[in-house]
């Protein structure tokens, strides 16, 4: 009883406690309890950063309400969200409708026998990868910017830049960095594009100048599942040197795009709040109508030569073949293709055209002529309206 009493008036709050050296006022003692049995350096960054991230929320709501009202600022976010949303369900759409096409054409090749099965895995892995570097690493980018937008507070920064930053690069252009993360207008998505450049993730180098691995990064800054979701996110659309030879075999990139695919609709609701956009029919209608009007306009427009050829053909294809096709090198690929094996469905004089015109000389007298033969054959309906506008 004697030491049961003692424990307890060693806990009671006694606001006139005093230690040898000098006078303090007690917390109490659930207080001195949590500091004791739950305190800890990773508690106290933990509540830092998130304070650090409220903090940092009002900083820039206010900053966006001080151009005219609240409501302004409030629309603006509003906006924003908006933004993403169209351009995050667009990407969603196009990369399975663009996935499908890839296993129709090795579908069609196989029941044809014009390919070996051989060649024809290895034709479907190179536009698999071509889709998941381009279109894949596009979409990854847009759900990071988003996600590190409305968690920007929690980013290590230095002064006004985060660690991270995107680079774009290409096979046929000098790679270039776009910025450091951060918020967008996430512009609507490019309806008409031929071709998505392949974006990395990267990350600047810590205090010290010892290089960071941006996937080590989003991990470490955004501990538990969400950092870990990012990281196997980037993991999955990236070109891995390192890759392991599972990875590296001829099925290897079909199963990263099925994957990538997967890890999005599992994700995808707890990373940016909209749940991953999975394809339907009428979905698929509405997006490939738009994606043709965008692209008949552009053709329209266009005077560069080589960008009415490829814009035409790949029209055609969509038109007669049913088939949605991106990407330089599957384009190339499959009109390549045609040239040496003509399809029923698509004329081999129409094929001879294009490909004229993609090749030919720029200061060919009948140059203009040929153009505006190849826009009126991109613009055709079906094959019958191809087969009639060639024979003109």
């Amino acid at each position: 009883n004697h030491n049961s009493n003692a424990t307890t008036r060693s806990l009671l709050w006694n606001m006139d406690e005093t230690n040898d050296n000098e006078a303090k006022i007690s917390d109490g003692p659930l207080v001195e309890f949590c500091r004791r049995a739950l305190y800890s350096v990773e508690l106290q960054r933990m509540c830092t950063r998130s304070l650090t991230a409220e903090v940092h929320r009002l900083h820039s709501t206010h900053h966006g309400l001080s151009v005219s009202t609240r409501s302004d600022g409030a629309a603006r976010i509003q906006s924003l969200g908006d933004s993403f949303e169209s351009s995050f369900r667009t990407l969603c759409s196009l990369l399975q409708i663009y996935a499908k096409s890839i296993d129709t054409l090795g579908a069609r090749a196989q029941q044809q026998g014009s390919m070996d099965n051989t060649d024809v895995t290895l034709m479907v892995k190179a536009m698999e990868e071509e889709l998941l570097w381009g279109c894949g690493s596009n979409l990854a980018k847009l759900i990071t910017e988003y996600f590190l937008y409305k968690h920007a507070g929690e980013m290590e920064s230095e002064g006004e830049r985060n660690g991270l930053f995107f680079e774009r690069s290409d096979e046929m252009k000098p790679k270039h960095r776009i910025g450091v993360v951060g918020p967008s207008d996430f512009h609507a998505t490019d309806m008409a594009l031929l071709h998505f450049q392949f974006v990395e993730l990267k990350c600047h180098p810590d205090t010290n100048g010892k290089s960071q691995s941006p996937l080590n990064y989003l991990r470490k800054t955004f501990p538990g599942s969400t950092g870990i979701s990012l990281s196997q996110m980037w993991d999955l659309c990236s070109k891995n040197d390192g890759a392991s030879e599972e990875d590296d075999s001829i099925n290897g990139t079909g199963k990263k795009l099925d994957s990538f695919i997967s890890h999005l609709s599992e994700t995808c609701l707890t990373l940016v709040g909209v749940p991953f956009s999975v394809l339907d029919k009428k979905t698929e209608r509405k997006v490939l109508a738009a994606r043709r009007e965008a692209m008949l306009d552009r053709l329209e427009k266009s005077h560069d030569k080589e960008e009415v050829a490829m814009l035409a053909f790949v029209l055609i294809y969509h038109q007669v073949k049913n088939v949605a096709i991106v990407g330089m090198e599957t384009i190339n690929s499959l009109l390549e293709r045609l040239c040496e094996q003509p399809d029923k469905k698509i004329p081999r004089h129409v094929i001879t055209v294009i490909q004229s015109l993609k090749t030919g000389a720029d200061d060919c007298d009948e140059l203009s002529n040929l153009m505006s033969h190849v826009k009126k054959l991109g613009s055709a309906k079906n094959s019958k309206a191809l087969a009639a506008i060639d024979g003109e």
